[in-house]
């Protein structure tokens, strides 16, 4: 039988996807053609709370490694290095993500 190119059955969705990408844990359905644009938009806005995120932790980032506040917990400036880490990996793995689905559009 014919079908349309790039048209796959999901095993997760059991159901068939017109230009299937992928299927996507994150949004609990296939990538294909229907929502292509709203996949590429979560990614865009997910993307760009991590880099918000990120700005805003930069100047407590900067004050933690440079040392001068003498007062801060410990605890804290330990935190503010784990999550500013964590937020830059994030970040770098969505973009990359991001870059690739807008190249295969």
């Amino acid at each position: 039988a014919w079908k349309p190119e790039r048209a796959h059955h999901c095993s997760v969705c059991n159901q068939c996807v017109l230009r299937m990408d992928h299927h996507c844990v994150w949004i609990a359905n296939c990538v294909g053609v229907y929502n292509t644009k709203a996949f590429l938009l979560f990614m865009a806005y997910t993307a760009a709370a991590c880099l918000v995120s990120g700005a805003m932790l930069v100047p407590k980032f900067v004050r933690s490694l440079s040392g001068t506040v003498e007062e801060e917990d410990p605890v804290e400036i330990a935190l503010v290095l784990f999550v500013f880490i964590l937020d830059a990996a994030f970040a770098i793995s969505i973009l990359g993500f991001l870059v690739m689905h807008v190249g295969l559009v």
